[in-house]
């Protein structure tokens, strides 16, 4: 299980937005982060990189009317450097169907982004010797 690249975690959904309620202690293992660091207000929004917090919130957002939300951004680890996460969340709801809590998983995804970084150069490289060889 400690191989596991991901996080679990459980969100109250409050006046004000969210609050991380509970968090699996993979939080340290992955992010680097202790559990009860990661419980603190404000720190999930805090660690998003800046090209990519916008668009996060935007579509955390939807969350409340979609029920379910995949998405991928970049996450600010303890020691500085960024980790590709696929943020997977789900709405459940009380039985009068108002909103109760999220719960969802982030993944370490880094790996994967690097991957497809190196063959999208592979094939721009092919692209354009293929090009030069036309002219």
């Amino acid at each position: 299980m400690n191989s596991i690249p991901t996080v679990i975690y459980e969100l109250a959904i409050t006046a004000k937005g969210f609050s991380h309620q509970w968090v699996s202690d993979s939080v340290k293992r992955i992010f680097g982060y202790e559990v009860e660091e990661a419980l603190a207000p404000d720190w999930w929004i805090e660690r998003l990189h800046p090209d990519d917090k916008e668009a996060a919130v935007k579509k955390t957002s939807l969350l409340m009317s979609q029920g379910q939300l995949v998405q991928e951004y970049r996450f600010r680890s303890k020691d500085g450097h960024y980790l590709w996460i696929q943020d997977e969340a789900s709405l459940l709801r009380k039985a009068d169907g108002q909103p109760k809590e999220i719960v969802g998983f982030w993944t370490n995804i880094t790996e994967r982004k690097q991957a497809e970084a190196r063959a999208a150069q592979v094939a721009q490289a092919s692209v354009r010797e293929r090009r030069a060889a036309w002219v």
